[in-house]
């Protein structure tokens, strides 16, 4: 308890009964009785609930892991499973868990010592998963643009990707006004708008949300949040906001779409304290928005989802029908 909080009573009550199934195998029931009482937050009951919920996987997770090999069946497989992704989110934590499950579990011990390459295959597996999905969206950009310049273009394109050289790359062609190659297929502004809005639109604005609804779920639940999640929050909107004023930036800027359409192009001035100005706004004004829908669309995902699919397409529709008329 905190602050002037009284102290409350609670009653807990655990029964574990064990049942012979036949064939050597014993089912285990591990059951929990909570008597919270009067006068307590939902928070808090959430926190209770969520702990007692965790120690019963836990224990399952215990007696899971002394299964033998030769006793595995495909229910026994699909708890392993879960037990490699249980609390890993991320490639690191699934490595992390995989070398804990190797080190605990019989049955993977035993797997291990007959096939050493097992372990080193699972490595690479639940590791390179995640770099995959990294990446292949900016490789597939790539070769899009450079499937008839050749095998060495694709490949030194590929290598600025890999490295995270390609949006400087792309950037410096754009302020260098380079022209349309022949055989490519979109001209340096379309390319370097393309891989931004890859940025933006599956990597960013998907972060925006998790990180979001990380936090609105903790303050719902009363448990702290460290300080470094909401600096991270604020760095994720305010490089979004970046990314997309320098999309409308570069086009206006762009000397020849300027001399194509002069009434459409041109809003940012020549002067380059206004210039600043007017870049700074258009940084907040983007990274405001994403952060305002990016809530809306988690509370109303945490009521039901369709709810949060009818608010995005319901926008969309608005947005189209104002640029039709």
């Amino acid at each position: 308890m905190t602050g002037n909080t009284a102290a409350m009573e609670a009653k807990e009550r655990v029964a574990i009964r064990l049942g012979r199934l036949g064939g050597g195998m014993t089912k285990l029931d591990f059951t929990y009785k909570i008597e919270l009482g009067f006068g307590i937050s939902r928070g808090a009951v959430k926190h209770f609930v969520e702990r007692r919920l965790n120690e019963v996987i836990e224990v399952s997770i215990y007696f899971q892991r002394l299964v033998p090999l030769e006793e595995y069946r495909e229910a026994d497989g699909v708890a392993l499973a879960h037990d490699l992704l249980w609390m890993a989110p991320s490639g690191k934590k699934r490595v992390e868990r995989l070398a804990e499950i190797v080190e605990k579990s019989r049955a993977m011990r035993e797997l291990t010592e007959t096939l050493p390459w097992f372990e080193t295959m699972m490595v690479i597996a639940v590791r390179g998963n995640e770099s995959v999905k990294g990446w292949s969206r900016p490789l597939l950009l790539v070769a899009v643009q450079n499937h008839e310049k050749g095998v060495l273009r694709i490949l030194k394109e590929m290598a600025f990707a890999v490295t995270g050289m390609k949006a400087a790359v792309d950037a410096y062609r754009v302020a260098s006004g380079a022209e349309h190659e022949k055989d490519t297929e979109f001209d340096p502004i379309t390319e370097l708008t393309i891989s931004k809005l890859i940025e933006m639109f599956p990597e960013s604005v998907p972060g925006i949300l998790i990180q979001t609804s990380a936090i609105l779920n903790n303050l719902n639940s009363g448990l702290p949040f460290p300080m470094s999640t909401y600096i991270s929050l604020l760095v994720l909107i305010m490089t979004t906001g970046f990314v997309s004023a320098t999309l409308s930036y570069d086009y206006d800027t762009d000397p020849k779409k300027r001399a194509f359409n002069p009434e459409f192009y041109g809003y940012v001035p020549h002067d380059s304290r206004k210039r600043a100005a007017l870049f700074f706004t258009m940084i907040l004004m983007p990274a405001d928005q994403v952060f305002i829908h990016g809530i809306l669309v988690v509370i109303l995902g945490s009521i039901a989802r369709s709810y949060a699919l009818y608010y995005l397409v319901g926008n969309m529709l608005l947005c189209f029908i104002y640029k039709a008329g």
